[in-house]
């Protein structure tokens, strides 16, 4: 449910914002930076899939690129719970959210993507990663805790993915405030204008699905 990641001093680390299917965004985005896919990672905030151009593509980052890190988020939630638990409530959710691609898939591409979201379900709810003693902890949505311990209780993975609550007492409220047991934490799933950046939260999903710039930040240390 967790992966703790140690990187070396001096490798550049970037966290990627809610990919959606968008693939020649990704790509380019990697190019403008200066990407070098045998030198630098990449981590993702989850989602993937769904809306895009090319879902199945985005899918196949999961296939080993050592380059490429991701959470679990609320959409590959979504096909997991479709696809591999044949949950009826769940796939009515899911074409309503963009999950249309994959039954447009013709029969070969569709065994792929069958073998492809096994993959998706191994994906870690949480990742943490160290670097000359600094932690970031990535999620999906939020971490539902005022204090990160390094564990997470089941009770909570369903916040981790799909939860706004942080987000929203933020904007309704104006009130924030950090989460203890980490230097900074990295969350997508709510589309805002621009990267937002509280205490020691970053919100990076800006609405590259909806035509908009994907943001990816860096945060080596």
């Amino acid at each position: 449910m967790i992966q703790k990641i140690d990187i070396p001093t001096g490798k550049r680390v970037f966290a990627v914002g809610d990919i959606h299917g968008e693939i020649t965004k990704l790509n380019e985005k990697l190019v403008e930076i200066g990407f070098d896919k045998n030198e630098d990672l990449l981590f993702s905030v989850g989602d993937l899939i769904d809306r895009g151009e090319d879902s199945l593509a985005c899918l196949e980052l999961l296939k080993g690129e050592p380059w490429f890190f991701a959470v679990q988020g609320n959409h590959e939630d979504l096909m997991i719970n479709s696809v591999l638990r044949k949950d009826g409530n769940y796939i009515s959710c899911w074409l309503q959210n963009g999950g249309q691609w994959y039954f447009d898939l013709n029969q070969e591409d569709r065994m792929h993507a069958n073998d492809l979201v096994k993959l998706a379900a191994e994906l870690p709810l949480i990742i943490e990663i160290n670097q000359n003693g600094h932690k970031t902890v990535i999620c999906h949505a939020d971490y539902p805790l005022d204090e990160y311990t390094g564990e997470l209780e089941l009770d909570y993975a369903h916040d981790v993915i799909w939860s706004r609550d942080r987000i929203n007492t933020i904007k309704q409220h104006s009130v924030s405030k950090p989460i203890k047991g980490a230097d900074l934490f990295v969350f997508g799933h709510t589309p805002l204008r621009r990267p937002l950046l509280l205490d020691n939260c970053a919100w990076i999903d800006t609405g590259a699905v909806f035509g908009k710039e994907l943001s990816i930040i860096e945060i080596t240390k």
